[in-house]
């Protein structure tokens, strides 16, 4: 009996060998399966998150930062204001009280100037009025005026647009992406019905770039606080100076501000 089980016993270990070492090697198998799963689930995962973290970090400094200039760099001629295919918008932040009351929000006033044929073109957004001065050729005297309240985008509606980016890596290549954006998040947003690519690079404390196709614009954060003030205006002018709606749909499109020269717009 000790003999038939000895031997019993003997003829079973090859098979529990086997039994464990299947078991062993499908468990191996199964860790592998799983550790490949969670990296690629990470690395796709990880573009996302990066792209979460640049946009809030983007939105956060654009509101702490003491001014910005926005340098717009625009690709079509017939986009052109006053004869420049480039131009800066230097914009500062205040905290105001929203429209309903019911919070503190940020509103950007800002200030675009040109100079074409020896004149001079100043556009500026004050406490969500727009307005045009021109200072003539060879004149101390300025016509100064209103612009259509819906004629100038509010600030405030492009960071809405940044704040609704989602990552760029399922649109771009990632060879082209490391050309335009190297070693940084490359994000993708709407805004005014156009499509842009926005890139933070990996030193993202001097500002951002966002790209067009019609139009580029290059953020900088800037520790100057320039001194933006409204023109003088007659009273029963300004009585009828609309505001930029705040945080408002924008009817024309980014591109279509630039179809027209500014001054084609008559002063109120």
């Amino acid at each position: 009996m000790n003999l038939e089980t000895g031997m019993f016993s003997k003829q079973q270990s090859p098979a529990r060998a086997t039994t464990w070492h299947q078991r062993s090697w499908k468990f191996t198998a199964t860790v592998i399966v799983a550790a490949v799963l969670i990296i690629a689930q990470l690395t796709t995962y990880k573009p996302h998150f990066d792209a979460h973290l640049a946009k809030h970090h983007i939105l956060r400094r654009l509101q702490e930062q003491p001014s910005l200039r926005l340098s717009f760099q625009l690709k079509r001629k017939p986009m052109y204001v006053h004869g420049a295919s480039s131009f800066d918008v230097v914009a500062t932040p205040t905290r105001k009280q929203s429209p309903d009351g019911d919070s503190l929000v940020y509103m950007y006033d800002g200030l675009a100037t040109f100079e074409q044929d020896g004149e001079k073109h100043e556009y500026s957004l004050v406490d969500g009025t727009a307005y045009y001065t021109n200072h003539p050729v060879g004149r101390n005297a300025s016509k100064s005026g209103c612009l259509p309240a819906g004629f100038v985008p509010p600030i405030e509606t492009l960071l809405s647009a940044i704040d609704t980016a989602s990552t760029a890596t399922h649109l771009v290549a990632n060879d082209m992406a490391e050309v335009v954006c190297p070693r940084g998040s490359l994000m993708a947003f709407t805004f005014a019905g156009e499509n842009y690519l926005l890139c933070m690079p990996q030193h993202h404390h001097g500002g951002f770039q966002i790209f067009g196709e019609d139009l580029d614009i290059d953020f900088r954060y800037e520790d100057s606080v320039p001194v933006i003030e409204a023109p003088s205006i007659p009273a029963d002018v300004e009585a009828y100076c609309g505001k930029v709606p705040f945080n408002g749909a924008i009817a024309p499109s980014a591109t279509s501000l630039f179809h027209r020269s500014f001054s084609d717009e008559p002063i109120k």
